[in-house]
């Protein structure tokens, strides 16, 4: 147990061993295969799950202690409360393969590996985990292989990868011939689908130049505390209009300047005192004389709730009837970090969670068509889809974005709570699912790093560096695939259908063999 927790850490950001992800549950598989209790297999899945937060999400830890304001001590004892269950996959599928072994004893051995992988995907793909992470995301820098998630999403990658070490634990000079073979399959259908990606994506996309900028500021309450709110807030503005300016120096000129998550500190247009009227109107003088739209994250207020926001401002005057703003409220809530399950509002939690933000809910999905270029010129139009952060954790719901329209996907985060450690890689790694599964390219725009620009096809474009100021820019291939991806078109179908018709299969050869 200890040594397959310690290959998947190392299989993860930031080590990125990726190739370990492959073999990292064969010590596991074994060590089940020995034991015949269900109760001992239940506990060697707790171990696992334990061992791999420990060693992967430490980060947790620092998350408690300074996003909620408790000692160090307090945040540790989260994290090892949060381990009990981080991958509880592992807890509840060690004991139904101890005793799935025992129903197929009569099987062929080449499927049980298929039924062990099947289980194991079907229940790491639907029990809810808060960071939504599995197998399959640890080949996020490895173009032949993640390719695959554009057919059935980093769960089919899972399946492959539990299939591998399963077949590999009850290894014979046979079977590991057909891994090979099965290995040398997944490697080039993979290589197939990114070839063709990439040249639909030259041949189809449109480029245009942008900038992300990263200010590294972060934590605000800190700058507030040293300046006072309104300074340390006019503080962090000026330098995004700073970096804003440098970037507008580039050539090609960029047509959008991207800030990322709250880059503003405070409401947009919603002022509530002076200062912030003067703030709403340093931004819309700077957007309106650099003639370049600006997409920045800040907060909202209405009906009584705030919104974590992605605003998009045109530097424009709008046409009669119409706006110079486009607004979007974040849908998806980090559970335990914006809200509180079953406390919508709050309630005591905010009294005793002071630094939490209790925050209302968007729609949902949107893709807004906006437009880069002033009136009077042959328009072009982006349909863009905002996702704040954890939302872009959720691969059905950039698949929402796709289904409204989406043409680029925009991501904008706040990493800064994490400090230096391995969440920001790990977080960047999960991301760059999203645009495989959608074909759409992806702007991730961050407070403190990690900024990336990532294609269709996983790769990443440009990458700022890590808590450094950075403006990150380039020409990014707006593209939208004129044949959806089979994940955009069936969801999960592809690999569940592949699941029920492995276990199908066990099942009647089972019985067949009974008869």
């Amino acid at each position: 147990t200890v040594a397959s927790a310690l290959l998947l850490v190392l299989a993860f950001p930031p080590w990125n061993f990726s190739f370990l992800a492959w073999f990292a549950l064969i010590p596991w598989f074994i060590l089940l295969r020995r034991n015949t209790r269900l109760s001992t297999a239940a506990w060697q899945g707790l171990w696992l799950s334990l061992l791999m937060t420990l060693g992967g999400f430490y980060w947790v830890a620092f998350a408690i202690h300074r996003y909620g304001g408790l000692p160090l001590a307090v945040g540790f004892l989260g994290l090892f409360v949060f381990g009990l269950f981080n991958q509880i996959q592992f807890i509840i599928f060690a004991p139904i393969h101890t005793y799935s072994s025992k129903y197929f004893t009569r099987l062929p051995p080449w499927t049980k590996p298929l039924i062990a992988a099947s289980i194991y995907t079907l229940i790491d793909a639907f029990l809810p985990k808060l960071f939504v992470d599995t197998l399959g995301h640890s080949q996020w820098n490895v173009p032949w292989t993640r390719s695959w998630a554009s057919v059935g999403s980093a769960s089919l990658l899972t399946f492959f990868m539990v299939a591998a070490s399963s077949l590999l634990s009850i290894l014979s000079a046979r079977r590991a011939a057909v891994a090979l073979v099965l290995g040398c399959g997944i490697v080039l259908g993979g290589r197939h689908l990114t070839l063709a990606r990439d040249a639909d994506v030259q041949k189809r996309a449109r480029w245009i130049p942008m900038a992300m900028i990263q200010a590294n500021v972060g934590d605000f309450e800190k700058v507030a505390a040293r300046l006072g709110f309104n300074q340390g807030a006019q503080q962090i503005i000026q330098t995004h209009f700073r970096l804003a300016d440098e970037a507008l120096a580039l050539q090609p000129k960029p047509k959008v300047l991207i800030w990322p998550e709250t880059a503003y500190p405070s409401a947009f247009r919603v002022p509530g005192n002076s200062a912030e009227l003067a703030r709403d109107q340093q931004v819309e003088t700077f957007v309106r004389q650099r003639g370049v739209p600006h997409w920045f994250g800040a907060y909202d207020h209405q009906g009584g709730q705030d919104f974590n926001t992605v605003f998009m401002l045109s530097p424009w005057t709008p046409s009669a009837g119409e706006s110079d703003l486009m607004t979007y409220h974040k849908s998806v809530l980090l559970p335990f970090g914006e809200t509180i399950p079953g406390f919508p509002d709050g309630g005591i939690f905010k009294t005793w969670f002071p630094n939490m933000g209790f925050f209302g809910r968007g729609p949902g999905a949107q893709a807004f068509p906006v437009q880069i270029n002033p009136p009077g010129t042959s328009p072009e139009i982006i349909k863009v889809a905002p996702l704040i952060c954890y939302e872009a954790l959720i691969d059905s719901y950039s698949k929402d974005a796709f289904d409204r329209g989406a043409e680029l996907l925009l991501n904008v985060t706040n990493d800064s709570w994490f400090g230096n450690t391995a969440e920001p890689f790990l977080h960047m790694s999960l991301t760059v699912f999203r645009s495989i599964e959608t074909g759409l390219t992806q702007l991730r725009a961050t407070n403190t790093g990690l900024t990336v620009a990532i294609s269709p096809s996983g790769e990443l474009l440009a990458q700022g560096p890590l808590f450094k100021e950075a403006v990150v820019a380039l020409n990014v291939p707006v593209y939208r695939p004129e044949i959806p991806t089979p994940y955009v078109r069936g969801g999960k179908t592809v690999f569940l259908s592949l699941l029920a018709a492995t276990l199908a299969i066990a099942v009647g050869v089972r019985r067949r063999r009974h008869t």
